[in-house]
């Protein structure tokens, strides 16, 4: 027998919340740096998502339901007290009502919304990384074009035809904007 199999893990599944994987990644390291908390994972429920966690040996039948639309939460800690603690700190940054998840050290701010609120709090800002879903990325994309920054497009599904005229639009911008 594993050790593994005496500790504590917790899956469920947030229906029907887009968060980009970014600010997955850092929920779950500020979960993670709790004393006991053992593994964190936060991920949208893609069939490649279903399959990371498959391969970590995280991923259960109660993951089967998530939909690419819903967060799916998997945390492993030393207790179960542990466990449902990280999952309620989980569940009320996902929410809101909790502070904004913040690492150590690192200055509170307000969250930027937009393209225009970007350029607003730092004119010379040249790179504008885009990470929304898929129906909304071509949108903010162009606005960040059109105002010359250079964009980092980190959303899936954008549909082949918005793509090519961010990629057309960034060509004519010349080599002040461009898209990666």
């Amino acid at each position: 027998m594993d050790e593994r199999d005496h500790v504590p893990i917790s899956v469920s599944i947030k229906s029907n919340l887009y968060k980009d994987s970014v600010a997955l990644m850092r929920i779950g390291q500020i979960v993670l740096a709790r004393e006991g908390v053992q593994r964190v994972t936060l991920l949208m429920g893609t069939p490649a998502n279903k399959a990371i966690l498959a391969s970590a040996g995280l991923f259960t039948d109660a993951l089967d339901a998530a939909r690419p639309g819903d967060v799916m939460m998997s945390v492993e800690a030393a207790t179960s007290e542990l466990v449902d603690a990280a999952l309620a700190e989980i569940a009320g940054q996902l929410d809101g009502s909790e502070r904004k998840a913040q690492l150590p050290g690192e200055a509170a701010a307000i969250a930027l919304r937009s393209i225009a609120m970007g350029r607003v709090r730092a004119d010379e800002a040249a790179l504008a990384q885009i990470s929304v879903p898929g129906p909304y990325a071509a949108a903010e994309a162009m606005k960040a074009l059109r105002q010359g920054m250079h964009v980092f497009l980190f959303s899936d599904n954008v549909p082949l035809e918005q793509e090519r005229a961010i990629k057309t639009l960034a060509r004519k911008k010349g080599p002040k904007a461009s898209v990666r």
